[in-house]
């Protein structure tokens, strides 16, 4: 049996982040390891677990999403990322293409 790959999920919003949660039960081969609602935390949580995936959301709180991306990518360039958009902005989604991160 092969390990699950795991993921750190860096979301502001408790609902879509339980709502995850729930899709990622029903996936045998990935688990949550981590949940923050704030760049810092979810930034310390990426450093310390070192998840295969993190999820993270833009907008977040404290922190621009696009420097943290770029602050993981720096730190634990292993972690794949995926960038939650919000918003509809193609200025945001260029941005996120020309630093390479996935976006859903």
């Amino acid at each position: 049996m092969k390990d699950k790959r795991t993921i750190v999920v860096v979301d502001p919003d408790i609902s879509l982040v339980e709502d995850l949660q729930r899709r990622f039960l029903l996936e045998p081969d990935y688990k949550i390891i981590g949940i923050s609602t704030s760049g810092t935390d979810g930034f310390a949580k990426i450093q310390s677990q070192q998840p295969d995936f993190a999820v993270i959301a833009n907008p977040l709180p404290d922190t621009d999403a696009f420097q943290l991306l770029q602050s993981v990518a720096n730190a634990a360039p292993q972690v794949r990322m995926i960038m939650s958009l919000e918003s509809e902005n193609q200025d945001l989604f260029r941005n996120a293409y020309k630093q390479e991160h996935c976006m859903f």
